[in-house]
C-alpha cells in the first residue's frame, strides 16, 4: 500500500528479490504514474482578499483557489460557490469562474457600513 498526498508526476520503482516468484530472478519495474489532485474541499480552498476596504459605489473582489483536502490545486470546477451579503444597506454579490479552477466574487455596496460576506 502506498499513500501519496502531493499531486503531480511519481517515478516508483518496484525491486522483486530473487525467488519472490518460483524460479524468478531478481528485477525491478519502473513506473511513471501522475498523481491528481482528490476532489476539492472547501475548507482547504485559499481566499484572498484584493482590498480590506471597499468603497461606496465600487466593485469589491475575493478570490477563491479550490483546493483538496491535501492543500493541491483543483483546476476543475467541481464545486459551485455561492456568496449572499449582510449590512446596513444592499450589495450585491456575483460569482465569477475563472480559467483553472479559481474563482471570483464581485462585490459592490452603496451604503457605508460593516458587511458580512458568506461564501
Amino acid at each position: 500500500t502506498y499513500t501519496r498526498e502531493v499531486a503531480g508526476e511519481v517515478l516508483l520503482t518496484v525491486a522483486l528479490p530473487a525467488g519472490a516468484v518460483s524460479g524468478g530472478k531478481e528485477r525491478s519495474i519502473t513506473i511513471q504514474p501522475t498523481c491528481r489532485a482528490s476532489a476539492t474541499q472547501v475548507a482547504s480552498s485559499l481566499v484572498q482578499t484584493h482590498s480590506e476596504c471597499l468603497r461606496a459605489g465600487e466593485p469589491g473582489f475575493l478570490r477563491i483557489s479550490r483546493r483538496d483536502a491535501f492543500g493541491n490545486e483543483r483546476r476543475s470546477h467541481d464545486v459551485r460557490f455561492k456568496a449572499h451579503a449582510t449590512g446596513p444597506g444592499p450589495m450585491t454579490t456575483e460569482v465569477v469562474e475563472r480559467e483553472g479552477g479559481a474563482v471570483e466574487i464581485v462585490m459592490e455596496a452603496r451604503v457605508a457600513g460593516a458587511y458580512s460576506v458568506a461564501v
